[in-house]
């Protein structure tokens, strides 16, 4: 993600930022439909009990499972965006980085 609207930028020019509100409006919409299903159902687990509630407890076992490994995937993922971002400093230690 660090050099994700730089990159979308360098490909689709001008036209990347339509691409940004685009998705805006989607998560705004996701969200609020979760903001809807959290005040009607105040539970806690909302990523897997919604899921379960809409589609059974099938679905809401995967939902449970793909939020967990969406979760921990983040940590080594963003360790290595970092690493591969320090090692462009011109730093000596830092070039052995990556």
């Amino acid at each position: 993600w660090l050099f994700g609207a730089w990159r979308a930028a360098g490909l689709a020019g001008p036209g990347a930022i339509w691409a940004w509100v685009l998705g805006a409006a989607i998560i705004t919409t996701i969200a609020l439909s979760y903001a809807e299903l959290g005040a009607m159902f105040p539970e806690s687990g909302g990523m897997v009990r919604y899921s379960h509630y809409s589609h059974g407890s099938l679905v809401g076992f995967i939902a449970g499972w793909a939020n967990w490994i969406a979760i921990v995937s983040v940590i080594p993922v963003e360790a290595e965006a970092s690493v591969q971002y320090m090692a462009s400093w011109p730093w000596a230690w830092a070039q052995g980085l990556y």
